[in-house]
């Protein structure tokens, strides 16, 4: 006979509570109710106190408070039952009512298959398992989590998540796979090694709300990726999570990284459209993008069009300026991680300019770049894997993190 999987087709947020006690006989003989966001939800005590010690203790206290203690349970006079308000705190229905129905029957199976189901609601199902103390729903929730980061999703809650209930198998799959996005973010020169860069964008975005210490793991973990070859995303995988046990020791490659990482302030991008960037380009105008404001300071993206007569090329030089840092004081500085991005529309090559440290923004270098990034025939081409116009329109992707 195969296993009942979990699906949420049957969920409705009128009623609730009809998908997991699923009517007839159940729906008659409940003997508590658990309030969530003001709804209340009616249960059987005896059997969730079958699965939870914590349930278990909580419904054998209800036997021997009195009437007038109300702060955890109070009687509903017209239902006659005992009313759990203080349980689901921060949770939705939705939430509560899904974890429910892993333990009504029909009794489903609580595999990685099954779980994946209500892949959105997982990191709540697995708080409500740990804090219920439904260590296997936890171990299988855990299973089903780690297959979703190895396959790159969820991975900055996951990180948040494994640090708060000490899942230490996710915590090394979340490292493992944080740093496996981040590897093409820093190589020597400042050039991306690796076509999949996305930026320092992602590096904020992934690592957001992450406590140092796991920050540490990551990066010690990209690390030991660069003094490994690689061999398909299986073996990276197990080289990342080997290199976890030398957590207490400082990253060699990027010590720009571990000062941002005590730094963290903002971040943010800007996605730039030139239309008709080929008669722009013959102009030989200097463009200047709109500005966007990251940590409190307005930048924006500078494009030139610089001539080479040794190279007879025209080429595209870019940079980033930070709005007014000429007046600025003498003395005052703004660190910053900096990618500007020529992106290419139909391929994983494109042009970047991604310094592998740190810059400073002061008074006297107000904004940094590469005034010979690209040929502007590059740029025109429109072959297998290279398109950069579209329409004729170029779009420039710059990213900020200070």
């Amino acid at each position: 006979m195969s296993e009942l999987l979990l699906s949420l087709d049957e969920y409705d947020e009128r009623n609730p509570s009809a998908y997991y006690l699923k009517g007839g006989i159940f729906s008659k003989t409940a003997d508590a109710r658990l309030e969530v966001a003001g709804v209340e939800l009616p249960v059987h005590t005896q059997m969730l106190a079958g699965y939870s010690s914590v349930l278990l203790e909580a419904f054998s206290i209800d036997q021997e408070v009195s009437q007038g203690q109300e702060a955890l349970i109070s009687e509903a006079p017209r239902a006659k039952r005992p009313c759990y308000r203080s349980f689901f705190e921060g949770f939705t229905v939705k939430d509560v009512a899904i974890f429910l129905r892993l333990f009504y029957p029909p009794r489903l199976s609580w595999s990685p298959q099954s779980l994946a189901a209500a892949r959105q609601h997982l990191p709540a199902i697995t708080r409500l398992a740990h804090k219920f103390d439904v260590g296997q729903l936890v171990s299988a929730a855990e299973t089903c989590l780690v297959q979703e980061v190895e396959h790159g999703t969820h991975l900055n809650s996951s990180l948040q998540l494994a640090e708060e209930l000490g899942l230490k198998r996710l915590l090394a799959v979340a490292v493992a796979s944080t740093a496996i996005g981040l590897l093409s973010d820093y190589s020597s020169g400042g050039r991306p090694a690796e076509a999949s860069h996305n930026g320092f964008m992602e590096t904020a975005q992934l690592t957001a709300g992450v406590s140092s210490n796991t920050l540490q793991l990551i990066l010690g973990a990209v690390a030991a990726a660069k003094q490994v070859e690689f061999v398909g995303a299986g073996a990276a995988m197990e080289a990342l999570q080997g290199s976890l046990a030398a957590e207490g020791q400082p990253s060699p490659l990027h010590p720009a990284l571990l000062e941002w990482v005590e730094l963290r302030g903002g971040a943010g991008e800007l996605s730039w459209v030139i239309p008709n960037f080929a008669a722009v380009a013959a102009a030989g105008k200097q463009l200047k993008s709109p500005e966007f404001v990251v940590g409190g300071q307005a930048w924006r993206v500078i494009m030139r069009f610089p001539f080479s007569q040794s190279q007879r090329e025209d080429w595209v030089g870019i940079s980033l300026e930070a709005v007014g840092a000429e007046q600025w004081r003498a003395g005052k500085r703004l660190k910053a991680m900096v990618c500007i991005t020529i992106v290419n529309m139909v391929g994983w090559e494109s042009v970047r300019y991604c310094p592998g440290s740190l810059v400073d923004f002061t008074s006297r270098q107000p904004s940094v770049g590469d005034s010979r990034l690209v040929p502007i025939n590059y740029l025109m081409e429109d072959v297998e894997g290279v398109r950069f116009l579209v329409d004729g329109k170029l779009t420039v992707k710059a990213e900020v993190a200070v």
